[in-house]
């Protein structure tokens, strides 16, 4: 904003010496007219020789005043456009700068913000983890007891079978060739029960 009132006043000031110039631009062929009138009236009264003399020395302090005019106002333009220049590259550099600076600031606060969501994403995802992990275990727990349990039941249904009345070293060796003798068939059940 700042910029824009810098920028219209030296467009201002510049066209304020532009005016200037051809207001004196105006005031010398004004003033000229003025002396070609005079002179001529003047003329009538004076000799030839004299008329001379004095347009010269009028025009030579004319343009001898026209040009230390137009001398000094084109220093001053130029002074006025070094310093608007000068003015202009400040506040630009100026407002570069901040600008720089803010962006370093919103680009710092989001790398933190992106720091912050990643780290919150990584414990989700242990937490994730731990509890996928656990039910896992009790999955693994659960069906380990099934199979055990069908095992057992298995076993049991061909113990009760073999074992009838026979005593226990009886039962025994029975129980070890009965068990040899169906170990394929109890295999077979235990992959089926499980």
């Amino acid at each position: 904003m700042t910029i824009v009132i810098f920028i219209l006043v030296a467009s201002a000031v510049i066209l304020l010496v532009l005016i200037c110039i051809l207001v004196a631009q105006h005031f010398y062929e004004s003033t000229q007219k003025k002396s070609q009138k005079n002179s001529q009236q003047d003329t009538a009264s004076l000799s030839r020789q004299a008329k001379a003399e004095a347009q010269e020395r009028f025009s030579a302090t004319l343009t001898k005043e026209t040009l230390a005019l137009e001398k000094s106002l084109q220093a001053q333009a130029q002074s006025i456009e070094s310093t608007f220049t000068k003015q202009l590259n400040d506040m630009t550099t100026t407002q570069l700068k901040a600008y720089d600076q803010a962006l370093a600031t919103v680009l710092q606060k989001t790398l933190e913000q992106l720091q912050g969501v990643t780290l919150k994403g990584e414990q989700q995802r242990k937490v994730a983890e731990q509890a996928l992990e656990a039910e896992a275990a009790k999955s693994k727990k659960a069906a380990q007891e099934v199979v055990d349990k069908k095992v057992a039941e298995i076993l049991v249904s061909y113990l009760a079978e073999v074992a009838g009345d026979l005593d226990y070293q009886q039962q025994k060796d029975y129980l070890f060739k009965s068990l040899e003798a169906n170990k394929d068939a109890i295999k077979k059940d235990i992959e089926r029960s499980v």
